[in-house]
């Protein structure tokens, strides 16, 4: 994996793939998932309570 980064390589998704497990959650907690951009966080934090 170092190589790999060293590389200039920066989807390290294959190497963790292998300890990746789903698990249930509920409706309400969709937006605190994923972020992918600042809107993405964004919504997540504005769905947090207050």
């Amino acid at each position: 994996m170092k190589a790999y980064i060293d590389s200039g390589q920066r989807r390290v998704v294959q190497f963790i793939q292998p300890f990746v497990h789903s698990v249930p959650f509920i409706k309400e907690w969709h937006n605190l998932t994923n972020f992918n951009t600042p809107e993405d966080f964004k919504q997540a934090c504005a769905a947090l309570p207050k």
